[in-house]
C-alpha cells in the first residue's frame, strides 16, 4: 500500500470579493505553494495590464496580414463550383491565360483538408480533374499583378460541367440509395479530441458506423430504472465564431526558402504544414504574424495557400484575398 503523501494545514481566502470574505482551512501537500492573498492585496493578478500593442492597435500602426505589399506581388483568385455536385467535363483556360496581367493559371487537382477516398478519384481520372462535391470548391487559380485583374481572367475561365444528383438534408443523406457524396468509402476513424482513436469505423452509403467498440453504459437497464423518460428531436443551425480580421496570406519564395505572412495563432503548426506539403526542411519556412484581429479556433491552418500546391510556388510571391472566403 503506497505510504500517504505528508501534508500541511494552511488557510485560504474563500467568499466573493466586494461582498464577503472569510477564511477556511484545507490539508494541502508539504510542497504545495503557499495560499495568495485576497485579491486586493495583490499587486499583478486581476489588476489591469497595459497591452503591449494596444497603442499600435488603436493607432491604426499595427501591421495585419492585409498591411502587407511586397515588390512585384501577385494576386490570387480561385474560381469556384456554382454546383452542390457536378463533374468537371472540361476546363478552357486559355483566354484567361492571354490577359496581359496573369502570370499564372492553375487547376487545382487536390483540395487540402476534404475526406481521402479509398480508391482516389485523380488514379481513376487520367485527366486529374476531380469532380466538384460542393458548392464553393475550388476549380481554378489565376495570379495577376492587380486583383482587378485576377478577378476579370475568373470570367474569361471556360469550365463545363455535367450536374450529378446531389442531397443536401442530413435525413436524406442517411437513407440507403441517397447519391453518394464520394465514389468510394473514405479513410477515418473514430476521434477523441481531434485526434485518430481506436480502431477505423466501416461505412455503408453516406453513413460510419455505428461505433460499438469500448464500454457504453448499458441503457436498457439505465430506461427501466428511470422515473421518467423524455424523449425529443432537437435541431439547430451551424454556428461559427465571426472575427473581426478576416482570413488573408501573403507567400513570399525565396531561393533561401519560403516566407509566409498570414493570420493565424498557431505559427509553429503553419511552419510544419507548410515544410510537409512543399517537401522543405523547416529551417527554410518562416511564418509570420505581426497582428492578429481574433481566431477563436478558425485560423489554425494553411489551406489557402496549400489548395494552390505548385501554383504559388510558380507564382514565386502570391497574395491570397483579404476575405473570410475567397471569391
Amino acid at each position: 500500500m503506497a505510504q500517504k503523501e505528508p501534508t500541511r494545514r494552511d488557510k485560504f481566502p474563500s467568499g466573493i470579493a466586494g461582498v464577503s470574505v472569510g477564511e477556511i482551512e484545507r490539508d494541502v501537500p508539504v510542497g504545495e505553494a503557499p495560499p495568495l492573498p485576497p485579491n486586493n492585496q495583490l499587486r499583478v493578478i486581476g489588476k489591469p495590464v497595459p497591452r503591449i500593442n494596444a497603442r499600435a492597435k488603436v493607432t491604426g500602426a499595427a501591421r495585419f496580414t492585409v498591411d502587407i505589399k511586397l515588390a512585384g506581388m501577385l494576386h490570387g483568385r480561385l474560381l469556384r463550383s456554382p454546383h452542390a455536385h457536378a463533374r468537371i467535363v472540361s476546363i478552357d483556360t486559355k483566354a484567361a491565360e492571354r490577359h496581359p496581367d496573369v502570370r499564372a493559371v492553375h487547376v487545382i487537382t487536390d483540395v487540402v483538408g476534404r475526406a481521402v477516398e479509398r480508391v482516389p478519384e485523380a488514379a481513376a481520372n487520367a485527366a486529374r480533374v476531380p469532380r466538384a462535391p460542393y458548392v464553393g470548391v475550388p476549380i481554378v487559380a489565376v495570379a495577376a499583378t492587380t486583383p482587378e485583374a485576377a478577378e476579370a481572367a475568373l470570367g474569361l475561365i471556360k469550365v463545363e460541367y455535367e450536374v450529378l444528383p446531389f442531397v443536401v438534408d442530413m435525413d436524406e443523406a442517411r437513407k440507403p440509395g441517397a447519391p453518394a457524396v464520394f465514389n468510394s468509402p473514405v479513410v477515418g476513424f473514430s476521434f477523441a479530441g481531434g485526434v485518430p482513436s481506436g480502431n477505423e469505423i466501416q461505412q455503408q452509403g453516406n453513413v460510419r458506423g455505428p461505433n460499438k467498440a469500448g464500454a457504453r453504459g448499458d441503457a436498457p437497464n439505465g430506461f427501466a430504472a428511470a422515473d421518467v423518460i423524455v424523449e425529443g428531436e432537437f435541431r439547430t443551425q451551424v454556428q461559427t465564431h465571426c472575427c473581426m480580421e478576416t482570413h488573408a496570406i501573403v507567400a513570399d519564395w525565396r531561393a533561401d526558402g519560403l516566407t509566409v505572412y498570414l493570420s493565424t495563432q498557431f505559427t509553429a503548426g503553419v511552419r510544419a504544414e507548410l515544410a510537409e506539403a512543399f517537401k522543405l526542411p523547416r529551417n527554410r519556412v518562416r511564418v509570420v504574424v505581426d497582428a492578429m484581429g481574433g481566431g477563436f479556433g478558425s485560423k489554425f491552418e494553411c489551406r489557402q495557400l496549400r489548395a494552390r500546391g505548385d501554383f504559388a510556388i510558380a507564382c514565386g510571391c502570391c497574395a491570397g484575398p483579404p476575405c473570410a472566403r475567397s471569391p
